[in-house]
């Protein structure tokens, strides 16, 4: 049960537009993978601001995670909130093979401005939005000396971005996919329970809280031909390992879409719907197009729903392959695995009843319904924390159903402050509960 008179002497110290000038800070240090110093020294000096205890972990590099902790006064359960700092993009001529003529859009750069109240900057839904608004609601908690019995750990952590090293992609920076998470979760910053801040969304209201999510399987197909200088090819011999590439293309799209209706999970909290994306192509040279390459590669992201081994997921799309019969063969290599987690909602319950009765009380007794299915298909680190048995949830904010187009990109003042209080009003709730 929340009490009412020390909420909300806690909630009337989270103001909007400090959220908002806050999460525009963290949005204007760019940190793309690789390079979230910039952003986790900013929030090292915050914390310490702020009067909060400040931690790093460092990893190598540019890369660390920044924590900050408000010690409790003993007996009550401890809490994460874990958020990442890393960006999709980096703002640069790098992100054209992904982004093309979008890439230069400043929804895309590490600039943060507000366009009709909402603020817009690369990162600002994923996840400094979710960071900012942490980080409001600790300040809230320590500036109005309130004792919690539970230590509150806020987690702003590097490498949640989905990538992995690959071919001559080598080094630290290739390093995602909880790769900040997991180094914070081995080597002491753990708690009895974790809220993963990250962008989420229900049914019918911005706010959404999950606790099952997709794994990931990254494959690198390679299709080989002769390589020929063009003149002496024979189109019918399937010599040219692009034009088979090409044949292999539509077998996985084919085999993509049955493998998503067939693989759908539906759980309690609405479903998950695992994707299967061929995300990059190599093969040949652009500047000798007059040669028949001997290889191309194909590299296909696989989302694996739970209970589902990425091994086997893996060996059924070889079948589809072995079928199509190719004169010089493919291979197929793995350069990422993880298992998806749908945790039983009895391990959350008293998590999501928190963040239930957190909503409610801000939005006059509604609560969140199921999360939207892109909510429940993605992936994050929540997923690390179920690899543990910890209890924890996703729980964050994205613009309201209804909002389309690049607004979907924003957030208001409005969006941060609330997504703040219900972080506040969870932290208080777990942080002074029995042990």
């Amino acid at each position: 049960m929340i009490d009412a008179q020390k909420a909300e002497a806690v909630l009337n110290s989270i103001r909007g537009e400090e959220a908002g000038a806050l999460v525009m800070d963290l949005i204007n240090i760019p940190s793309p993978p690789g390079r979230e110093r910039g952003v986790a020294e900013y929030i090292l000096n915050w914390f310490k601001q702020h009067g909060i205890e400040a931690r790093r972990q460092e990893m190598g590099g540019d890369r660390l995670n920044a924590v900050g902790v408000i010690r409790g006064s003993g007996g009550g359960k401890s809490l994460t909130l874990n958020g990442h700092m890393d960006t999709a993009f980096a703002g640069e001529a790098s992100d054209d093979l992904i982004l093309g003529p979008e890439a230069g859009q400043p929804e895309y750069q590490p600039r943060a401005y507000v366009r009709e109240g909402r603020i817009y900057g690369h990162g600002v839904t994923n996840d400094k939005g979710s960071v900012a608004a942490f980080m409001t609601a600790a300040k809230a908690i320590a500036k109005r000396g309130l004792t919690l019995k539970g230590d509150l750990v806020l987690a702003a952590v590097c490498g949640e971005i989905e990538r992995a090293p690959v071919d001559e992609y080598q080094g630290i920076e290739y390093l995602g996919f909880g790769f900040g998470t997991r180094h914070l979760l081995s080597y002491g910053v753990v708690t009895d329970m974790a809220i993963v801040a990250e962008p989420c969304q229900s049914e019918n209201s911005p706010f959404g809280v999950t606790w099952g999510l997709p794994g990931g399987l990254y494959l690198k197909i390679s299709c080989f031909g002769a390589p020929l200088y063009a003149p002496y090819t024979r189109r019918e011999a399937g010599q040219n390992a692009v034009a088979t590439a090409a044949r292999v293309i539509n077998a996985v799209e084919e085999w993509g879409s049955a493998f998503e209706s067939a693989n759908r999970y539906e759980f309690e909290n609405g479903v998950i719907v695992p994707k299967v994306n061929i995300g990059a192509i190599r093969g040949g040279l652009p500047y000798k197009p007059n040669y028949s390459p001997g290889v191309c590669r194909i590299y296909v992201d696989i989302r694996i729903p739970p209970q589902r081994n990425p091994l086997d997921v893996a060996q059924e799309l070889k079948q589809v392959l072995d079928r199509l019969s190719l004169k010089y063969g493919y291979q197929v290599d793995i350069y990422r695995s993880q298992v998806g987690y749908h945790v039983p909602y009895e391990r959350v319950a008293s998590l999501v009843e928190v963040l239930q009765d957190a909503h409610a009380f801000l939005f006059d007794g509604a609560r969140m319904g199921k999360a939207i299915p892109t909510a429940n298909s993605t992936w994050n680190d929540l997923n690390l924390y179920s690899e543990r048995a910890i209890p924890a949830v996703k729980c964050g904010v994205l613009p309201a159903p209804g909002v389309k187009g690049k607004e979907r990109l924003s957030l208001r003042d409005e969006d941060l402050a609330n997504l703040a209080k219900i972080y506040a009003l969870a932290a208080m709730q777990i942080c002074n509960s029995e042990r």
